[in-house]
């Protein structure tokens, strides 16, 4: 809602790679991560979205932010 009353607010977006399982030791991605929203989502329901995505708090630094969201949203590990 701070876009309509002309304020700028930022937020952290990520998307991630897959390694292919049959090759574990290869560091070159073999598919993207692309999450779908939930249909019961307000907005934009059914359609493609980052895996992570959170707003800014003036109080973290975007590698925390970044590293809260994916445990929270995603269920990935701080490291």
């Amino acid at each position: 809602s701070m876009i309509y009353f002309g304020v700028p607010s930022y937020g952290v977006h990520v998307n991630g790679w897959v390694r292919d399982p049959r090759r574990p030791s290869s560091r070159e991605p073999s598919a993207m991560w692309v999450a779908t929203r939930s249909m019961s989502k307000a907005t934009y329901p059914g359609l493609l979205d980052q895996m992570v995505a959170g707003g800014q708090p003036t109080a973290l630094t975007f590698d925390e932010n970044v590293r809260k969201e994916c445990e929270e949203e995603a269920s990935l590990p701080p490291e």
